[in-house]
C-alpha cells in the first residue's frame, strides 16, 4: 500500500532502517534478492499501469540532491520514463455500464463531460452510438 502523505528524506531514511530490520530478523526465511546480503536488493519504481504478476516497476539509476529549480530536493532517477506511451494513440472512448462513465483505455471512472482522462491521461471522445438501420 502506498504511503499516505508526501515522504521527505527523514521519512525514507526511517523507512529503509525499518525495511532492513525487518529482513534482518527474518532468521531462516530468504527473501528474494537477500540471499548475498541485502545490500544486492533492487531499488525499484511502481509504475500505475495495470499488471498481471508482479507490479510493473522500473529500477532506480541514481539519486541525488536537485539544484537550481529542483533545489531542496531530493530525486531519484528511474530507469524508464515514468510517463509511459498508453497502449494506443488513438483517443480514448467513454464507456457508459449502469450510468457509470469510464475511461476506455484505464477503466477510470470519470464524468461524461470529461475532455482528458484524470489518471492516464488521454483525450476523451464520446462512444458513437450504434443507429439501428431498417431495411425496405
Amino acid at each position: 500500500m502506498p504511503p499516505l502523505f508526501k515522504m521527505d528524506l527523514d521519512n525514507l531514511y526511517e523507512n529503509i532502517r525499518n525495511q532492513k530490520k525487518e529482513i534482518e530478523n527474518q532468521g531462516a526465511i530468504k527473501m528474494s534478492g537477500t540471499k548475498n546480503g541485502i545490500e544486492h536488493i533492487p531499488v525499484e519504481i511502481v509504475l500505475s499501469e495495470p499488471s498481471i504478476g508482479p507490479s510493473r516497476t522500473t529500477s532506480v539509476t541514481g539519486c541525488g540532491l536537485g539544484f537550481d529549480w529542483d533545489a531542496g530536493k531530493f530525486l531519484l532517477f528511474p530507469e524508464e520514463n515514468l510517463v509511459t506511451e498508453n497502449y494506443n494513440k488513438a483517443d480514448s472512448v467513454i464507456k457508459k455500464r449502469d450510468n457509470i462513465c469510464y475511461c476506455s483505455n484505464c477503466t477510470t471512472i470519470i464524468s461524461e463531460h470529461d475532455k482528458y482522462c484524470r489518471h492516464c491521461g488521454k483525450k476523451l471522445v464520446k462512444e458513437e452510438k450504434k443507429s439501428a438501420h431498417i431495411s425496405k
